[in-house]
């Protein structure tokens, strides 16, 4: 299928161009790519190296073209591009030609054709990564990475300088580092150790660069980039909801480099809360702390409907930034958040224990709405509920995610003020204590995890002895009068002991409290 086939749906005038290209043809035109500072940091892994590898190979066996997805660029001069889109590509890519022209260097060090390998390797050099200055003789690279990744890629990637201790390095560094040595055992299983330069250059100049294709898709200005990358997203490229949004309110700030500072500056807070793979849980929990309930994949329109201008951007900002502080404390007890509010604490504690985050659109509607007061109420009524619904009725988690979606929409409205309405608000979801009763008699308490069984039997004693209970705090242990783990030998005598007793004297393995 050709590119303008594939894109037939998107606005024509959001694009200045569209072309089939490989990847030769971007990298040896002499044009720079720059990573926009704010863009993700490298993050693919093994399995991302491993499915490239196995491409290129079956490429270069069979002599077929690989198609590699779409890049979007921006252009910004003559020969100069930001990259909107393809930046894990490129980079990777990168990093497979410098290992190649690692092998190719060994072979001139090691004086094996030193005079041709040496040519290949400054053609390639010349065409994959960039020019070095006649002077100091350092590289430069045609590709810039973001704030966090470029200064390890061209101080030592570009450079061919080995890290002192990878082990310190920024994990995106420590991906970039680890990819470089992937594909160096790769080419040493693929081509010996010994390789003749002359099969290493072509497998680059040939396999890399002529048969890896992508869809190039040039922008006109950065609302079209990302309209067109919202576009990509929907037709299922590895783009969160997150990355979208990011880079549609930088978008929005652009027109004015302070205004896009003081975004980037909010964004980066708000990052530093919530890590990377939390943001898109985040972001949906937001939303629904205060609108109906929103699915994933429609996190994105929802927030650009309500998000059009600069001031809105920073509204929205501030609201996600205050948001985010409890957030981030909603999934540790020891946070700083809950010093002044340590009643909080065990609340937290068996909701983390529970691994229910239903609750949390609820959670950050009421701190919104209340600044934090009664927030402790707040979460004592979830841990019941959630106990009940979730850990011991086991019901279906859809309906809670709802109703506590309906009662956050309340509370952020205005309508539910004190705890006790919050509370009249999830009596739909409030399990009985008939039914409670009726799952707890069956509920296999020994099979749980230990802090399971801690917390259910530390409640069970609170409330006989009618007073607090804290298992955490107090370092409640549980004492099996059986084995966890028996021996098939232990099984047999008891088991033939069991048989010879009578039935009268027969009983279940109990745990006890100790």
């Amino acid at each position: 299928m050709e590119a303008k086939d594939t894109l037939k749906p998107m606005a024509r005038n959001l694009l200045l161009d569209t072309s089939t290209v490989n990847i030769g043809s971007v990298f040896a035109n002499g044009n720079l790519y720059r990573v926009p500072e704010f863009q993700r940091d490298y993050s693919w892994q093994e399995e991302n190296w491993e499915d490239l590898w196995n491409d290129l190979t079956e490429v270069h066996e069979s002599g077929s073209t690989h198609y590699f997805g779409a890049i979007v660029l921006q252009s910004t001069a003559a020969d100069r591009f930001t990259v909107i889109d393809g930046q894990q590509r490129l980079a990777t890519v990168s990093l497979l030609a410098l290992a190649v022209l690692d092998r190719i260097r060994t072979l001139v060090d090691r004086g094996v054709n030193a005079d041709e390998n040496k040519l290949r390797y400054e053609l390639l050099f010349s065409q994959f990564i960039g020019s070095r200055d006649p002077a100091s003789l350092r590289a430069s690279s045609k590709l810039t990475l973001n704030k966090t990744d470029d200064g390890f890629y061209q101080h030592f990637m570009v450079q061919f300088r080995q890290p002192i201790n990878p082990r310190r390095l920024e994990p995106s560094e420590r991906r970039m580092w680890e990819a470089f040595k992937y594909f160096q055992q790769k080419l040493v299983a693929q081509f010996g150790e010994q390789p003749d330069g002359e099969h290493l250059a072509d497998f680059l100049a040939t396999t890399v660069a002529r048969r890896l294709m992508f869809i190039q898709i040039l922008v006109e200005d950065e609302l079209s980039a990302y309209t067109v990358f919202e576009t990509l997203n929907a037709r299922g490229t590895a783009l969160t909801a997150s990355d979208l949004l990011k880079n549609y309110l930088f978008s929005l700030a652009a027109e004015s480099r302070l205004d896009l500072e003081h975004v980037q500056h909010e964004w980066r807070q708000i990052a530093e809360l919530v890590p990377a793979t939390d943001l898109s849980g985040f972001l949906r929990h937001f939303l629904n702390s205060s609108q109906s309930y929103v699915r994933s994949e429609r996190l994105f329109k929802e927030i650009k409907a309500s998000v059009s201008n600069r001031q809105q951007v920073f509204a929205f900002l501030e609201r996600l930034h205050k948001a985010a502080d409890l957030y981030a404390a909603l999934d540790d007890p020891e946070d700083q958040f809950w010093l002044d509010r340590p009643d909080a604490v065990p609340h937290i504690r068996a909701l983390k224990l529970f691994g229910v985050t239903q609750y949390r659109p609820l959670a950050l509607a009421w701190n919104e709405r209340h600044a934090a007061q009664d927030l402790e109420r707040i979460l004592r009524i979830c841990e019941i509920v959630s106990f009940r619904f979730n850990v011991i009725a086991r019901r279906n988690t859809q309906e809670l995610e709802r109703a506590y979606n309906q009662a956050a929409i309340e509370v952020s409205a205005g309508r539910a003020t004190r705890p006790r309405d919050v509370f009249e608000l999830l009596k739909p979801v409030y399990v009985s204590d008939e039914e409670f009763s009726r799952s707890f008699g069956f509920y296999p308490l020994g099979l749980r995890p230990k802090k399971i069984q801690s917390y259910t039997l530390s409640r069970l004693e609170a409330h006989l002895r009618g007073d607090k209970f804290d298992a955490d705090l107090i370092g409640a242990t549980i004492e099996h009068i059986l084995p966890e783990n028996p021996s098939q030998e232990w099984l047999r005598i008891a088991w033939r002991e069991a048989k010879d007793r009578p039935s009268s004297k027969r009983s279940m393995p109990v745990v006890r409290l100790r």
